[in-house]
């Protein structure tokens, strides 16, 4: 049977990020308060400024992991922080937001962080968000949720 905990926030700060830009979530626990989890489930709420008809026009979701907790996928660091990812990098993913011209919000819901990682959440595990809609996100702070999931039997 599935069971799902409580919906939190996590540190990801995107306001304003520019296009051509990433930035990495500070690393989130697969154990919490003792409970270890099978999967989370992903909400971002994201907000374009004035995407153009040029470039990628999308913004990529890539994941970060690590088996001890302390050393990350190159190049993340396991902070809330800018991040270069260059074209040669060791993320997993990417989950590709498509971004349409004229639309300015948009709501996405990734059902499996373990899918990206083979099935088997890491010990702790990030995000990192790629701008490449031709637009910056918009300067308001977006909202990111996470909810866990469990097995039961």
């Amino acid at each position: 049977m599935l069971g799902y905990a409580a919906t939190t926030n996590f540190a990801l700060t995107l306001a304003s990020l520019a296009t051509g830009s990433a930035r990495e979530s500070t690393a989130i626990s697969a154990l919490v308060g003792g409970t270890g989890y099978d999967d989370y489930m992903l909400q971002l709420n994201l907000g374009i400024s004035t995407p153009t008809s040029a470039a990628d026009k999308a913004v990529y979701v890539w994941f970060y992991g690590s088996a001890d907790g302390t050393n990350y996928t190159e190049p993340a660091t396991g902070s809330n922080a800018a991040i270069t990812i260059g074209t040669n990098h060791n993320l997993k993913g990417p989950f590709t937001v498509a971004i349409n011209v004229g639309t300015l919000q948009y709501d996405i819901c990734i059902g499996s962080v373990a899918q990206f990682f083979g099935g088997i959440l890491p010990k702790k595990w990030g995000i990192v968000i790629e701008n490449q809609a031709n637009g910056s996100l918009s300067g308001t702070e977006f909202n990111q949720w996470l909810t866990p999931v469990f097995y039961t039997t």
